[in-house]
């Protein structure tokens, strides 16, 4: 099993995806590759798109959503 990344994408910032569309699937595939955080904080800041985790070998996820905790998928 490969990679897992569960990402969270603001819609408040579909102008940058739009305006750029190009630089916006570069920069995800880089952080697939890599997921090193200087991409990860590039996503953030110019996308709006907040990594929750990555798992290599693993589709499970904890999530804390506004307080309320749940598991998703399974190990």
């Amino acid at each position: 099993m490969s990679n897992r990344s569960l990402m969270e994408f603001n819609h408040d910032f579909g102008y940058a995806i739009k305006a750029d569309p190009e630089d916006f699937i570069r920069t995800i595939n880089s952080f697939l590759n890599s997921t090193d955080e200087e991409t990860a904080a590039r996503l953030r800041l110019r996308y709006g798109i907040r990594i929750f985790g990555t798992r290599h070998h693993s589709d499970a996820f904890d999530i804390d959503w506004g307080g309320q905790k749940s598991a998703e998928g399974k190990s």
